[in-house]
């Protein structure tokens, strides 16, 4: 009690800054500790969580509209529907965050990075990131997704690796984009070929 009584009359006699300066002097261990204690705490909830994740599949929409989120979950719920997956950790992901910019650094290194991690089942992309994946041999043929009339819901094929969209409002609408050309695709890296099977599927009933 006298130790309290101390301090407290060491602070008394300071200034606003100088009570601060002391605080932090003394008591900086206890703070970094209670930030840690934090930290682990957020750490094992994230990773209690990604392990009781099921996911299903991940979609990743270049210069998509990341707002366009009603849009997003009734796709995600209807892909689970096809997939007849209900559970409490089922997840269908779509992320839209990965900005249509002309192919700037940063928007190359968000893909690549999320390629690379094998976190993407499905790209849209515009054109050029198509071309560029492309050339690299890194998408996968189709034919072993798309049913015969899912293969014709574009008007076209694209070496048989993409679904082209082109002046398609409702494509457009749906995931988001602006772009004049919507390339459709499989990583030849995904991950969920059963999820991937399922997305053409609702896609084709989504715009017949």
């Amino acid at each position: 009690m006298g130790k309290l009584q101390t301090e407290w009359q060491k602070l008394k006699g300071m200034s606003l800054g100088e009570k601060a300066e002391y605080i932090w002097m003394y008591y900086k261990s206890w703070f970094v500790g209670a930030l840690a204690v934090i930290a682990l705490i957020y750490l094992g909830i994230t990773m209690y969580h990604g392990i009781q994740t099921n996911v299903l599949l991940n979609v990743a929409v270049v210069g998509g509209n990341s707002q366009n989120t009603t849009a997003f979950v009734g796709l995600e719920n209807e892909i689970k529907e096809e997939l007849q997956a209900d559970g409490k950790y089922d997840k269908v992901r779509i992320q839209a965050n990965i900005p249509e910019d002309g192919g700037s650094v940063s928007s190359q290194t968000a893909l690549t990075t999320l390629i690379g991690a094998d976190s993407v089942d499905i790209l849209i992309c515009p054109e050029e990131i198509y071309e560029e994946y492309h050339a690299q041999r890194g998408f996968e043929n189709l034919e072993t997704y798309l049913t015969e009339k899912e293969s014709k819901i574009s008007g076209h094929l694209v070496n048989e690796n993409a679904l082209v969209f082109e002046g398609e409002k409702n494509v457009e609408e749906l995931f988001g984009v602006a772009y004049d050309k919507i390339y459709i695709t499989v990583m030849v890296n995904q991950q969920h070929s059963q999820g991937a099977k399922a997305f053409f599927e609702v896609l084709e009933n989504r715009i017949s």
